[in-house]
C-alpha cells in the first residue's frame, strides 16, 4: 500500500450566509476524531473492564502566515475568538460560529468534510527573521457531509 502524500490540504471558512473562502498562506492542517468511552463494567465481567462506544466529537488544528488585511478568512477567524465579524470587527457573532470545508487530496482521491466550527484556541508567534504565524484550533460543532475515505 502506497502512503498517501498530502499534496493539497485547502480549508475553507466563512461567517454565516457568506461564500467560503480559502485560508490563505496556511501551513499545516491537522484533524482529530475521538469518541467517548462508557463504562458497563459489572461483576460478571470476570475482573475485565467493559465498555461501549460513547458521542463523538471532531476538532481540527491549523496555522497560516499572517497577511494584514490581505485574507478576509484570516480575519474571520481571528474575529471568531473574539465572537464578532471580521470585516468589521463590532458586529456580534453569537458563539463565533464560523461555516467550515476541509478538503484533504492525496494519490488515492479526496476527503471533504463540511460543517460549522468554532475557535477554541489562537496564538501568535514570530521571531527576528522569521514571520508572523498564527496556531488555531476549532471544534467541530455540526457536520453537515463528509467523506472520510480516500478514493480508491
Amino acid at each position: 500500500m502506497a502512503a498517501i502524500l498530502g499534496r493539497t490540504a485547502i480549508l475553507q471558512i466563512a461567517k454565516d450566509g457568506t461564500t467560503p473562502a480559502t485560508i490563505g498562506q496556511m501551513t499545516d492542517l491537522s484533524l482529530s476524531f475521538n469518541a467517548g468511552e462508557i463504562d458497563t463494567t459489572t461483576y460478571s465481567d470476570n475482573g475485565l473492564r467493559s465498555y461501549v462506544k460513547g458521542n463523538r466529537d471532531m476538532s481540527f488544528d491549523f496555522s497560516f502566515i499572517f497577511n494584514d488585511g490581505g485574507n478576509a478568512p484570516q480575519l474571520d477567524v481571528i474575529s471568531s475568538w473574539y465572537n464578532v465579524q471580521g470585516d468589521d470587527g463590532s458586529t456580534p457573532v453569537p458563539g463565533g460560529i464560523l461555516d467550515f470545508k476541509i478538503m484533504l487530496e492525496g494519490a488515492s482521491g479526496q476527503m471533504s468534510i463540511l460543517g460549522d466550527c468554532f475557535i477554541t484556541s489562537l496564538s501568535y508567534s514570530t521571531g527576528e527573521e522569521d514571520v508572523q504565524r498564527v496556531d488555531c484550533s476549532a471544534r467541530v460543532n455540526t457536520l453537515t457531509s463528509h467523506d472520510w475515505l480516500p478514493a480508491s
